[in-house]
């Protein structure tokens, strides 16, 4: 039994095969963006792939309510696994509230499917207008601002200067 598990073993590696790493290393930085986003922007979740399970294909979403569930399949083996990427999934506009987005990663190496304990992340879609900052000055304005009380100050001065003084 050992040398038959030792050959599957030799076999696997042999081929080329790398086994997928574990959901934490195949997904990470899981980030729904942007956050806060505002009513009717739209809003993606951007996931950070590494590892064999990446197909090129999109994750599914599914919303629930307040629950936004993104389902990705992948496979578990592979050659030699592809460069990491980030993949970018649209979830559209949504309405002012609280949201949760609910990733679940399905293992397809082997069937049925194996889904990964889900992975929750929070975000808020706002009901207000986007902010606008405040206007500011850039530094060439604030130089040429200066330059000129400089010469106003300077005239003043000098105006004064030439007046007689009334004792």
């Amino acid at each position: 039994m050992v040398k038959i598990a030792i050959v599957s073993l030799a076999f696997l590696l042999g081929a080329g095969m790398v086994p997928a790493q574990a959901q934490d290393g195949t997904f990470s930085a899981l980030r729904v963006e942007p956050n806060p986003s505002i009513e009717g922007q739209p809003v993606r979740f951007v996931v950070h792939w590494s590892g064999c399970g990446y197909t090129g294909s999109l994750p599914t979403v599914h919303p629930n309510g307040a629950v936004v569930v993104v389902a990705a399949t992948y496979s578990g083996v592979c050659g030699v696994p592809p460069p990491p990427v980030d993949v970018s999934v649209p979830i559209g506009p949504l309405a002012a509230g609280s949201y949760t987005l609910r990733f679940v990663g399905i293992d397809a190496t082997f069937e049925p499917a194996i889904p990964d304990p889900p992975i929750d992340l929070p975000f808020v879609v706002t009901g207000g207008v986007e902010p606008v900052g405040a206007p500011t000055v850039g530094s060439t304005a604030l130089a040429v601002l200066g330059a000129l009380l400089a010469l106003l100050a300077g005239t003043g001065l000098h105006a004064r200067m030439r007046m007689p003084s009334r004792r």
